[in-house]
C-alpha cells in the first residue's frame, strides 16, 4: 500500500483543543494518526471502528474514530 499522508485536524478526547495532525494508512485495516506539538504522539485506529459523519457546512468531511 502506497503511504499517503494527509494533514488533518484531530481531537484526542483528552483536551478540548484541536491538534494539527497527519493521518496515513498502516495497512488495509488501519490508519495511524500523528499529532502533538511535533507530531510526537501517535494513535492507531481500525477502519472497522470508524464512522464517516460527512461534511458539516464549509468544513471538510468528519471521521469519528
Amino acid at each position: 500500500m502506497a503511504a499517503q499522508v494527509l494533514d488533518v485536524v484531530f481531537y484526542d478526547g483528552v483536551v478540548s483543543k484541536p491538534w494539527a495532525a497527519q493521518i496515513s494508512p498502516i495497512d488495509d485495516q488501519s490508519v495511524l494518526i500523528r499529532y502533538g506539538d511535533a507530531l510526537q504522539k501517535q494513535r492507531r485506529y481500525d477502519y472497522a471502528a470508524m464512522t464517516l459523519v460527512g461534511a458539516l457546512g464549509k468544513i471538510q468531511p468528519v471521521i469519528e474514530l
